[in-house]
């Protein structure tokens, strides 16, 4: 089954704790499909969002170790924008930047298998996820 990496820009939502710069997610056609039904399940529900669990990883180095990462979700949107948060223990809140899943399901379309993709082609991001990664 083909799978790419997508990487996405990352922050501290709350601005009062170092946050991650970078959230790497294992993106499948299962993962492209999941996406959607939760999509449909807001629309179908009247949903504002839904929330479930999932989790990429956040980066670079063991961030999500040193925040002691304890309440993964991605977070939908019935017009398809989505992003990944989660809860360090001792308090404040990190997330990834929100992407829509019909330019995702295009990166994904446009990938070969095994690639890395950074979302958007943010230079600046490559640069941070490439020096990360090197180590």
């Amino acid at each position: 089954m083909k799978s790419i990496q997508v990487v996405l820009a990352a922050y501290a939502a709350d601005g009062t704790l170092d946050g991650p710069s970078f959230a790497e997610v294992l993106v499948n056609q299962d993962f492209l499909d999941r996406v959607q039904r939760i999509v449909q399940v807001c629309k179908d529900h009247g949903l504002t969002e839904a929330r479930v669990s999932a989790f990429p990883e956040w980066g670079p180095g063991d961030i999500d170790g040193d925040l002691r990462l304890q309440c993964p979700e991605l977070v939908v949107l019935p017009g398809g924008s989505f992003w990944f948060t989660d809860s360090p223990k001792d308090g404040g809140r990190i997330e990834s930047r929100a992407c829509d899943v019909l330019s995702m399901r295009s990166n994904f379309d446009s990938a070969d298998d095994g690639d890395v993709v950074i979302l958007n082609g943010d230079q600046g991001l490559q640069a941070v996820y490439e020096q990360a990664s090197a180590r």
